[in-house]
């Protein structure tokens, strides 16, 4: 699937992960505010985009150039952490060849929870009296269980639109 292809996979699929917590996001405890929302909906479209990020491609000299303004705008606020961990998940995609490990199902399940140790990781070396620990861990990944929901099902989309069966009925429908 090309880029648009991808991008319009990834609205849809923000709409309805949107329209999920919006509607019944107090059944998985999801406080649903427009700030919530709004982060959701953009984490599940970014997630349907960055499998392909490891491709030389305009998508990817957008994505870098926007990674470069949420440095820029973390640094002024002074969130290193975040930063760092902004950086880790942009190099990622660039080590790896095409339709590797970002395109196994295996990594949209793990990637969250790996960063969330990550984070924990960074928190843990700034401070002398704060050790890491996999109980804050486990913490954060209660706190943000909407981010996860997000972003499995942002990359989920793209994975699915990526199969052999959706290859199949685009070349059946466009004869």
């Amino acid at each position: 699937m090309n880029f648009k292809g991808h991008f319009i996979g990834g609205v849809f699929a923000s709409t309805l992960v949107v329209t999920g917590f919006w509607t019944a996001g107090h059944y998985i405890g999801v406080t649903a505010t427009p700030a919530l929302l709004a982060k959701a909906g953009l984490a599940t479209l970014f997630f349907s985009l960055f499998p392909d990020l490891d491709v030389q491609s305009v998508p990817q000299k957008w994505f870098y150039r926007a990674l470069l303004l949420v440095f820029l705008y973390l640094a002024y606020l002074k969130k290193f952490k975040l930063a760092t961990l902004f950086a880790i998940l942009g190099i990622l995609p660039l080590l790896s060849y095409h339709r590797g490990w970002t395109h196994q199902v295996w990594s949209m399940i793990w990637f969250p929870f790996a960063l969330a140790v990550v984070y924990e990781y960074l928190l843990s070396q700034e401070s002398f009296w704060y050790s890491f620990s996999f109980d804050h861990v486990v913490e954060y990944l209660k706190t943000y269980h909407w981010l996860i929901i997000s972003t499995t099902i942002g990359w989920a989309t793209h994975l699915f639109l990526d199969t052999k069966w959706v290859r199949q009925r685009r070349k059946q429908y466009a004869s």
